[in-house]
């Protein structure tokens, strides 16, 4: 019986962890599959097989039978209890996994309790996961190592399922080519194995030289990668991050000339981003000086043309110069099955999509200028791409360019629902007159969803609940605060800096790197929100902090 004790069990926890390292930026189905294989090994590691063994040996087969279930009954209850007591014991385990509580507490004061039910579901990985984790024995550091190894391979294997995906389907939006996770949470888990893969070629007696090699160009896909994903919020994980790992290397040089290269690089990065998000914006907003009595007042067919240039600004170009609607409504009705009066595959007017494509290739808005749209191109407008640069696969200047033209509707016109940016904005402020209303206790586990409705209707936004769960801050800490007020957010704190303070691993890189992606994440976004966010943070803040032998 020795043998499922020590070997079987190591087995099927290992193999727990494996898939649940796989599963992260691929599947949230076997997310849930990896916690139901750990937490059989949870529930089997410890149980007294000797002593079932000596009944078995011991008694006929037909006492065997009737007695056998009990005594695994009673063994496996001991075992849970001790399993327990090591676990209430660990008081970093214990302060983590209170986020848990946190929200359990919150179905006291709470209304919607569907809502709150289905919430608790979704956060459970935040107490499970410490708990298998903690209570299990240490994995080594070459298992530590392999399983590391094993998440950068899924990851950047779901990078070439993702790029399949982008290469043989028609994509308007590039981040819909995440199809495994949503591409934020895609986009973090890049950022963290972009991070281990760093150490892995930096750390030569770390890992074979052969394997280091092959990272290397692994970790410059996974760069690669990220941009073409067009994520703001990765991107600017990344490079927060790596101006944070940047500090903490600076001070961890004793060699002066080192120390003083990568101060400097912690300068330069910035200033560098800055500098092209700078032409970007300029090149975006700067629109060179019209004279309206210099332009052509009529089109070809004689039909007046109007030169309004309080419509928007894109691309260095007026919407509204050189527009004829009379022609513009006849050409694209004769081009389109959609009428020119309803709207396109985005919900958004269509001609004002023609508009602003036609404005992109420097056409004229008449019937000529349409003419010369090809027919893919009204496909593309039809399905609500509204600037013929957006179809370029790779290009973070149009992803800020969308975030200037929803800059712009938001302050000339009060807009902001369809622009996930200026959403935020107006989520934030939301969240921010709940907190007010609500400072000490918060709203609740299961309100959210009506507060946001309540408030956004006071403020007569468009916003509309969906999917996606627009009712949220999309700031983790804010909204922990509308949830469960100033106190609550005390103790959030407290659950996320304790542990790692407390183990003295706040020095370790795996877990600062972890940690610092984690808190930026959190900033941008409800990374507690979903299944892969939660499962995110609950399992590598385990894995970093209690699973290895030290």
């Amino acid at each position: 019986m020795r043998f499922y004790k020590t070997t079987l069990v190591r087995i099927i926890y290992f193999f727990g962890l494996a898939l649940m390292i796989s599963a992260l930026p691929l599947s949230k189905y076997f997310m849930s599959i990896a916690q139901f294989i750990l937490a059989v090994a949870f529930l089997w590691e410890g149980i007294n097989e000797k002593k079932i063994a000596r009944y078995a040996a011991l008694h006929k087969r037909s006492i065997l039978i009737s007695g056998v279930v009990p005594l695994l009954f009673i063994e496996s209850l001991k075992n849970l209890i001790r399993k327990f007591r090591i676990f209430f014991n660990n008081k970093p385990a214990l302060a983590f996994s209170s986020i848990l509580l946190m929200h359990i507490i919150g179905l006291t004061y709470t209304v919607d309790f569907n809502y709150a039910i289905s919430d608790l579901r979704t956060k459970l990985p935040l107490f499970l996961l410490p708990l298998f984790i903690s209570t299990s024995e240490k994995i080594s550091e070459k298992a530590f190592r392999n399983l590391l190894l094993l998440y950068i391979a899924a990851v950047v294997g779901g990078t070439f399922g993702n790029t399949y995906i982008w290469l043989s389907r028609d994509i308007a939006d590039i981040r819909e080519i995440s199809v495994y996770i949503s591409h934020i949470r895609f986009s973090i888990n890049i950022c963290l194995a972009i991070f281990i893969i760093w150490y892995f070629i930096l750390k030569k007696d770390f890992l074979e030289t052969k394997i280091r090699f092959i990272l290397i160009p692994a970790g410059i896909w996974l760069i690669i990668f990220l941009f073409i994903l067009n994520s703001l919020s990765g991107i600017f994980v990344l490079l927060a991050s790596f101006l944070i790992i940047l500090i903490y290397l600076a001070f961890r040089q004793k060699n002066r000339i080192i120390r003083y290269s990568i101060l400097f690089s912690f300068f330069l990065v910035p200033f560098l981003f800055s500098l092209f998000i700078y032409n970007t914006v300029r090149e975006y907003t700067n629109v060179k000086e019209i004279k309206i009595d210099e332009l052509d007042r009529y089109t070809p067919r004689g039909v007046p043309y109007q030169h309004d240039t309080t419509m928007g600004v894109e691309d260095g170009r007026y919407w509204g110069l050189y527009l004829c609607y009379p022609e513009l409504k006849e050409a694209w009705n004769q081009r389109s099955s959609i009428d020119y009066d309803s709207t396109d595959q985005k919900g958004q007017q269509i001609r004002y999509t023609l508009i602003r494509f036609m404005s992109s290739k420097n056409y004229r808005k008449d019937l000529e200028g349409v003419s010369r749209l090809t027919d893919e191109e009204i496909h593309f407008i039809e399905n609500g791409v509204a600037n013929v640069n957006y179809l370029k696969r790779f290009s973070l200047k149009n992803r800020i360019r969308k975030i200037m033209l929803a800059y712009h509707d938001y302050q000339d016109k009060g807009l902001h629902a369809g622009y996930s940016s200026m959403e935020r904005i107006v989520l934030m402020k939301a969240s921010l007159h709940i907190i007010r209303d609500n400072f000490f206790t918060g709203v609740g586990t299961g309100d959210i969803k009506i507060i946001f409705k309540k408030q956004l209707s006071k403020a007569n936004s468009p916003i509309q609940y969906g999917k996606g769960g627009m009712f949220s801050s999309h700031n983790q800490f804010l909204n922990i605060t509308v949830l469960f007020g100033v106190f609550g957010l005390i103790w959030f704190i407290f659950a996320l800096l304790y542990p790692p303070i407390k183990t003295k691993l706040f020095g370790d890189y795996f877990f600062l790197v972890f940690f610092t992606i984690s808190i930026l994440s959190m900033l941008s976004d409800d990374t507690l929100k979903t299944q892969a966010g939660v499962t995110f943070i609950a399992f590598f803040y385990s894995f970093f902090l209690f699973s290895r032998k030290f």
